[in-house]
């Protein structure tokens, strides 16, 4: 360890230059995967509390979409004509 960063004063936030990325990548749905993706977020700090719930988020934004997709294509059933 250099004097320098032994020396510094841990009690002040650092800078954002020193501050580390952070990094997730995964696919979903875990059975069977239709989406991969990697977030990565400059001077953000840990990517499992920085980077996976963004992770999360869009897995769910993208998994409601095909859901709502899905539901579109269904077409209804034909009504029973009277007479």
């Amino acid at each position: 360890m250099s004097r320098a960063s032994a020396d510094r004063d841990r009690t002040k936030p650092l800078a954002l230059t020193e501050r580390d990325h952070a990094l997730f990548v995964g696919y979903a749905p875990a059975d069977a995967p239709r989406f991969a993706i990697a977030v990565v977020l400059e001077h953000a700090g840990g990517g499992g509390t920085a980077a996976a719930p963004v992770f999360a988020n869009l897995v769910r934004l993208l998994t409601a979409r095909d859901a709502a997709s899905a539901q579109a294509r269904v077409k209804p059933a034909p009504q029973p004509s009277e007479g």
